[in-house]
C-alpha cells in the first residue's frame, strides 16, 4: 500500500516514524518540504526537535525520506 501525498510505503513510514521519535505532525515538514513552503508544523518541527534530540539533523531526515521515496525509484 503508497501512501500517496508523500510517496512512502508502509515501511519507509516507520523508518521515518522512528527517526522523527513521533513527532507529532512530523508528515507536515515533508509536506512543506515537497511544496516548498513552511507551515507553523514544519517551523515547529525543524526548531524543536535538535533541541529534544540533539542528534537530529532536518537535512539527514530530509536525505532519510528522499531515500524512501517510491515515486523516485
Amino acid at each position: 500500500m503508497k501512501h500517496i501525498l508523500i510517496h512512502i510505503d508502509f515501511e519507509g513510514y516507520m523508518k521515518l516514524l522512528g527517526e522523527t521519535k513521533g513527532f507529532l505532525y512530523w508528515q507536515k515538514a515533508i509536506l512543506g518540504y515537497l511544496s516548498g513552503s513552511e507551515s507553523f508544523e514544519t517551523k515547529n518541527f525543524k526548531e524543536v526537535m535538535p533541541k529534544l534530540f540533539p542528534d537530529f539533523s532536518y537535512d539527514k531526515f530530509i536525505e532519510l525520506y528522499e531515500s524512501l521515496r517510491i515515486d523516485k525509484q
